[in-house]
């Protein structure tokens, strides 16, 4: 995340490389809904707030899903 100055506002914009939780930490902290995504000092896009929410939660299940068949594949063998 990173701080540009336009015109005579601050801006607070992403990368696309930036680490999810990051996002959603700053997102949170401050009260945005949208934050703009910059690559080279241009737009490439804009995340939502529920962006953040969907990714969280399919990383989530993702995470879910591995630790049941860790568990299920445990007691087979």
């Amino acid at each position: 995340l990173s701080v540009s100055a336009i015109m005579t506002k601050t801006v607070i914009t992403g990368q696309p490389q930036d680490d999810l939780n990051a996002v959603a930490n700053t997102m949170t902290i401050k009260r945005f809904r949208h934050l703009p995504v910059l690559e080279g000092g241009k737009l490439v896009g804009v995340v939502s707030l529920g962006d953040v929410v969907k990714a969280q939660r399919n990383e989530y299940l993702g995470e879910v899903d591995t630790l049941q068949t860790q568990i299920i594949g445990g007691r087979a063998s």
